[in-house]
């Protein structure tokens, strides 16, 4: 009897253990309802892909209300890169609007979700660390996008560390705070 008692315990310690402090694209939610959520304050073009897709990002509320310049984000910030398929005509040709640029279809391609926790901190990544950011990859449906490869969001993201290891934000905040 003590032995199975013991057995649960340090199964139980364990699973706190593996719990805390751990880092990995399964730790992020999928952001739903982000379109009516999240503050949406860029779209961009991105003919680069294959096939075309119109990029739209998105933070979230608290902090599209917080953030100032230079001040690192708080814990909790999303920020998500959501790649609609551009719509094309019956040739297959990009639809484009009445100002050139590209327009969005209802298929997503992928929802790209970065997210600020303090238990994604420390050394989990080693070199490839980025502060307390952690990346997951998502399909329009919710489900994980498989074999992503989130080493090379980390590359990328490195480059940026005097920005609290984001890009888009500060070059946007007035388009954040309307």
């Amino acid at each position: 009897m003590h032995s199975a008692i013991g057995a649960g315990a340090a199964a139980v310690f364990m699973l706190g253990l593996m719990s805390t402090g751990h880092a990995g694209p399964e730790q992020i939610a999928f952001p739903q309802g982000f379109e009516d959520n999240y503050v949406r304050y860029k779209t961009l073009d991105k003919r680069d892909q294959d096939p075309d897709v119109v990029r739209m990002l998105y933070v979230d509320p608290a902090s599209a209300a917080y953030v100032q310049p230079e001040v690192p984000l708080p814990e909790g910030s999303r920020f998500l890169l959501v790649d609609y398929l551009a719509a094309v005509d019956n040739d297959g040709s990009t639809l484009v609007d009445r100002d050139g640029r590209m327009v969005p279809s209802e298929s997503i391609k992928q929802i790209l979700v970065s997210e600020k926790r303090g238990e994604f901190g420390g050394d989990h990544h080693g070199e490839l660390q980025t502060g307390d950011w952690e990346f997951a990859a998502f399909l329009q449906d919710g489900s994980r996008k498989p074999n992503v490869n989130f080493d090379k969001c980390r590359k990328c993201h490195l480059q940026a560390q005097r920005t609290d290891f984001t890009f888009s934000v500060y070059p946007n905040l007035d388009s954040i705070r309307r």
